[in-house]
């Protein structure tokens, strides 16, 4: 056996860490980055127009298969897994609950911010451009609607304090509760003042 092989360093897997998570993740963001990609198609209408539109939105099978295919609560339940795995290793060292919050929002916050920033710079550039405002609209909602997930993503770390130690405490009435408020909030936008905001109504027997 040559020294270079026995040389070679093993690369140890931290105590408690759970590589199909980490798999399970990085599959995630792949899937999501692919399937938005496939959201988008460009082209050229008739009169020699650039063309956005959604096409595989559009298809008939789409919307069922958004709802069996479905990766974002995967995505979430290992999130909020390792939100709780780290909260309780910041919790033993004697963390507080706002140093661990502050850290974790800054570890999503810090690559985003470049993207924001060149977003910021380029859409206003392209509004100074003799462009259509209509077409730089469409690519703006494009390139920026999946960054919901950011935002939701980053109120769910910060809840992860409390939501462990109300889990800790109720258990899974704690579930029981998320889903009434989640219906309450869905009922209350879509029947009652989605006029108001501009968003069709849903009858309550079509809700």
């Amino acid at each position: 056996m040559s020294s270079a092989a026995t040389d070679t360093p093993t690369r140890a897997v931290p105590a408690g860490r759970d590589l199909t998570l980490d798999l399970a993740r990085v599959s995630c963001v792949v899937l999501v980055v692919f399937v938005h990609i496939l959201f988008t198609g460009v082209g050229m209408a008739a009169d020699g127009r650039l063309l956005i539109e959604r096409t595989v939105e559009a298809q008939s099978w789409f919307v069922p298969a958004s709802w069996i295919a479905n990766i974002m609560p995967l995505f979430f339940v290992v999130g909020g897994y390792a939100a709780r795995a780290g909260w309780r290793s910041a919790a033993a060292r004697g963390d507080s609950a706002d140093a661990f919050v502050r850290v974790r929002l800054v570890r999503l916050a810090r690559p985003a911010l470049p993207l924001f920033v060149f977003f910021t710079v380029a859409l206003g550039v392209a509004r100074l451009l003799p462009l259509d405002p209509a077409l730089v609209d469409t690519i703006a909602i494009g390139v920026g609607s999946p960054l919901w997930f950011l935002a939701a993503y980053m109120i769910v770390q910060a809840a992860a304090p409390a939501m462990v130690r109300l889990h800790a405490r109720f258990g899974g009435w704690v579930l029981v509760a998320l889903l009434a408020a989640g219906v309450l909030v869905d009922a209350f936008r879509f029947v009652v003042v989605a006029g108001l905001w501009g968003i069709p109504s849903v009858p309550p027997t079509g809700y």
